[in-house]
Parts: structure tokens; sequence; C-alpha cells
């Protein structure tokens, strides 16, 4: 037997706006003070992962930011941006990225801000970018002394809130294409948004680097009831 601790644990009417504000003004503060962060989402099929995440999301498919892969070959330009409608079922990502942008904004003018945002899936050990939809090709993964890379995953600058959340509509979009191609159920596989968070404090001289992991885990399935499926899409 396990003995396991959580720091809280909420009923299942919780609001999106309480479960986030038990944590979320806490991950922006260790991300502007670089200090990695990751959120995880995990459970049954239609228990609620991928709401708790994103919730309700405004339009922004439009807004598709300056991309650029590790090589930094590929670019696109800028949508303009337009006001984001706030809503009572937002999820944990609009909610962090506006907190994030907001304590950005208010920083001293000493400090600049780079913020690029990634988007893969993982299914059976395979990555798969989301932001480039005409290319379906599995990417590798390798570590180094820096830490773990993906190696050629599209990156996008983004400068507000509103940019990431149209990519994240737009990955979004590519899994359902990318599920329906591989044959498998949009909620078998894991989707993991990448925050890369880099602060320039040219009165210190100091720069510094956070990455924020918004993940949502593939849905978990008991073995007997997951029938027609092969060992490694149960185990997953």
């Amino acid at each position: 037997e396990n003995d396991f601790c959580y720091d809280k644990v909420f009923g299942p009417y919780v609001s999106q706006t309480e479960l986030y504000n038990s944590f979320g003004s806490q991950i922006v503060h260790d991300l502007l003070s670089g200090i990695n962060g990751c959120v995880m989402t995990y459970g049954l099929a239609s228990s609620g992962r991928t709401y708790t995440i994103t919730g309700a999301l405004p339009d922004c498919r439009a807004r598709h930011g300056f991309q650029r892969n590790n090589s930094g070959t590929k670019t696109q330009s800028l949508l303009s941006a337009a006001p984001l409608l706030e809503n009572s079922r937002a999820g944990i990502a609009p909610r962090l990225l506006g907190d994030l942008f907001k304590s950005i904004k208010a920083t001293p003018s000493s400090c600049e801000y780079v913020i690029k945002c990634s988007y893969v899936a993982v299914y059976l050990e395979k990555v798969f970018d989301l932001l480039q939809s005409h290319e379906k090709r599995n990417i590798s993964v390798y570590e180094d002394s820096r830490g773990i890379h993906i190696d050629g995953v599209c990156e996008a600058c983004c400068f507000e809130e509103g940019d990431i959340l149209g990519l994240i509509q737009r990955g979004q979009a590519c899994l359902c294409v990318l599920s329906s191609r591989m044959n498998v159920a949009i909620n078998q596989s894991h989707s993991v948004l990448m925050i890369s968070v880099t602060k320039i404090d040219r009165a210190k001289r100091l720069t510094t680097t956070a990455r924020l992991q918004l993940t949502d885990l593939a849905a978990f399935e008991v073995p007997v009831k997951a029938k027609g499926k092969s060992p490694q899409e149960v185990n997953i």
C-alpha cells in the first residue's frame, strides 16, 4: 500500500475560477522569476481534462504569430490583435496567459520579455508538431547539457494572450485531422503546450528563461473496457 498526500482536493462542482485561483498566481510569479512550471490533467474519457485546461476559448484562430523552428528558417507575419472576451468557463490556459501578460505589462521598462510557444502531440511514443499542419512526420526528441529538446519543432513568438490562444485552437484543429488520419480517437494522444518566457533585465544585466508546460494527458481507460485496442494504446 502507498500513502498519497495532496495539497488540496476539490469537489465535483468546483468552478473554473476557484480551481485556477488556488495555484495560478504562483505559477505566473515563478515563471517571471525564472522557475519552470507544469500543469497536467489526467483522468477517464469525458472526465473534463481538456475542459479544465482550456475551457471555453474565444475564437482566435486568425492569429498565427511569428513562427520559427530551431534553425530559424520559417517565419510568418502576425495579425493584429482583437479584444478577448472574458468567460466564466475559461480554463487554466486562458486565465494563466491573461495573468502572465498583465504581469509583464506591469514590470519596469528596463525589463524586456520574449514569449515563444510550441504545441505537440504524443501518440505511441511518437511526437507530432501541431503548429505545422502540412508536416505529419514524427519528430525526434534529444537531450544535451542544456536540457531536453524537440528537434525542428515550430516556435511562435507571441505578443499577447490572444496569439497563444489562437495557436491552441489551430493546434486542436490539427490534432483532429491527425487523429482522423491515424484512425484513433482524439483522446488517445497526449497534447503538450510549451511556453517559453525569457526575461531580459537591462538594469541588472541578467537574462533568465523559464518554461511552462500545459499537458492534457491521454484518457485513462480501464483495461477490461478497452476492447479492440492494442496493449500500447491501453497503456499509453
